[in-house]
């Protein structure tokens, strides 16, 4: 019996690197193709100094810097995922199998924590891009990042405090059969979009776009990969915030469960987390390609002087709410 349950436990973990590696690939594959085009092979092509650009940047940068740095962004990114719960279980041979790998008390603030160890990807990612001035570029990535994330952490707090709980589960337990935290905390729903829309936001100067896009080498395809994961990712930890996570809206969980068995309920509850999470995601990117016409500086602006007062006003709000 106990070899059975390692078969298993050893199939999932087999499943998801497959996932991971399949999805790095058809990065790369898709990369590829687009720099193809770009160079426009078996006749005449105007794009042949993007190699060159490429190799000047990175040449001015430690290599080994912008390698680690775009690792580190993608296993944060991961690391996100191990503490939110896709599901409650799911029934395989004679045992029930709980649909998250790691449930902490503190699941949230871990997935804050995790977020913000992205600033050293970020950091590292700005450096080799940017050819000149530098350091102006770090402190405006700097201030733009400590912007969303504080707002973001400042828009949770409210959250938490009606939940009484830091624990995703317990936040997704809370809205089963009952209404979802959407309708409470809307302001705070508004500045967790914002705040993830421009963290994922790629952070390229015009030479970079060229280089992502033209594909030149696996580390553009790495960054690349890593704004879509942290993307759909915090698009699912906002849908288990905001929107009851994998619960079923107006039916009961317990009457499923009892009339169809833990196997449907987990099909019905995987419909119903998939059918959020796209369009949540599907917000999320038409907020970020809004975002990217406009100036960073523009941002940093609106960050400090109106994301960041809306979240504290939120706050204090929902305080004289919650003590009247």
């Amino acid at each position: 019996m106990k070899g059975n349950y390692v078969t298993i436990d050893l199939a999932l973990v087999i499943e998801k690197l497959v996932l991971i590696i399949a999805v790095t690939f058809l990065v790369w594959v898709a990369a590829r193709m687009i720099a193809m085009a770009d160079r426009k092979w078996l006749h005449p092509s105007p794009g042949t100094g993007v190699k060159d650009i490429s190799e000047s940047l990175f040449g001015a940068t430690p290599r080994l810097l912008v390698k680690a740095a775009a690792v580190l962004m993608l296993v944060v990114s991961i690391m996100i995922s191990t503490v939110i719960p896709w599901g409650e279980a799911v029934r395989i041979g004679s045992r029930n199998v709980s649909l998250f790998i790691a449930r902490v008390d503190i699941g949230v603030l871990l997935i804050l924590a995790f977020l913000w160890l992205g600033i050293y990807g970020g950091i590292a990612q700005r450096w080799s891009y940017v050819k000149n001035d530098r350091i102006g570029a770090l402190f405006r990535f700097g201030s733009l990042f400590i912007a969303c994330a504080l707002a973001m952490g400042l828009a949770i707090v409210p959250l938490l405090m009606l939940a009484a709980s830091t624990d995703l589960q317990n936040i997704i337990s809370l809205q089963k059969d009952a209404v979802w935290n959407i309708f409470y905390q809307l302001p705070g729903f508004l500045i967790m979009l914002l705040g993830t829309a421009v963290l994922s936001k790629p952070s390229f100067t015009n030479d970079g776009r060229r280089i992502a896009g033209a594909g030149f080498g696996s580390v553009n395809a790495m960054y690349n990969l890593t704004g879509y994961v942290l993307l759909f990712l915090m698009g699912t930890f906002i849908t288990a915030l905001y929107l009851g996570g994998y619960e079923i809206p107006f039916v009961s969980d317990l009457a499923l469960r009892r009339r169809f068995g833990v196997n449907v309920l987990f099909i019905l509850q995987g419909i119903s987390f998939s059918f959020k999470i796209i369009m949540v995601v599907a917000i999320l990117l038409w907020t970020r390609r809004v975002l990217e016409r406009y100036d960073e500086s523009i941002l940093i602006r609106w960050g400090w002087k109106l994301i960041i007062p809306a979240a504290l006003i939120n706050l204090a709000g929902t305080a004289v709410v919650l003590v009247a």
